[in-house]
This record gives structure tokens, sequence and C-alpha cells, in this order.
């Protein structure tokens, strides 16, 4: 007898599919794959360990957003951040 796995998503806010250039940190750059009212998750060549504190700006429309958050994945490639705060950019 089979069994399905459902998955359920625990975010709490909508991800957009969104590729917009974002700052790490006041100088390195990246480049978003998805933003939330509550985090991003972001490609860049540079690692970041898992419970960094970080800032990252990035522009939606003619709107820039700066932002803090704490790493919460990351590998060789991509980096996912929680908001220390809800970003408005993102909600919209």
């Amino acid at each position: 007898m089979g069994m399905a796995l459902v998955m359920q998503d625990r975010r709490s806010s909508k991800r957009l599919a969104l590729q917009v250039p974002v700052d790490i940190n006041g100088g390195r750059p990246g480049m978003t794959r998805d933003i939330s009212a509550t985090g991003m998750l972001f490609y860049s060549d540079q690692a970041f360990a898992v419970g960094d504190q970080i800032t990252v700006a990035f522009r939606l429309g003619q709107n820039e957003e700066r932002s803090t958050g704490t790493v919460v994945r990351s590998d060789a490639q991509q980096t996912a951040v929680r908001f220390d705060r809800p970003s408005s950019l993102a909600a919209n």
C-alpha cells in the first residue's frame, strides 16, 4: 500500500519570482531569485554561514529597500535570508 506525502507551505508571505540586483553588506553584488515580505533568496559568488546577520539593498521599480536579516540557508551559490522586519516593498 502506497503512502502519499503532502507538503504544507509554511511561509506566511507570498513569494514573488523577481530577478533584481541586490547589494549585500554594502558592496557585494548578487541577484535575487525570489522575494517576499519576510525574506529573499539570492545568488552570489560569496557563501554566507547560517546565522550570519546581513544587510541587503534592492530596488523594486523606483523604490529602494534596505533590510537587515539572518541567513537561514546557504550553499556555494545561493543564500536565503529572513528579514528582521517585513519588507514594505515586497509585500505590495
